[in-house]
């Protein structure tokens, strides 16, 4: 991959980045959220994936 081609997809993957950030930032604070629980959740499901 030349240079010019790899900066640019790296542009391109922090224009992604940055997006998805600010679509959090504004989607505002979770509700009803809790983080041991959805934590456990996510560790059953990759346990599942192996």
């Amino acid at each position: 991959m030349n240079n010019c081609h790899q900066n640019t997809n790296e542009e391109l993957h922090i224009t992604l980045l940055k997006k998805a950030i600010n679509e959090g930032i504004d989607s505002g604070r979770a509700t009803d959220f809790e983080p041991k629980k959805h934590l456990a959740l996510l560790k059953v499901h990759k346990v599942k994936k192996r």
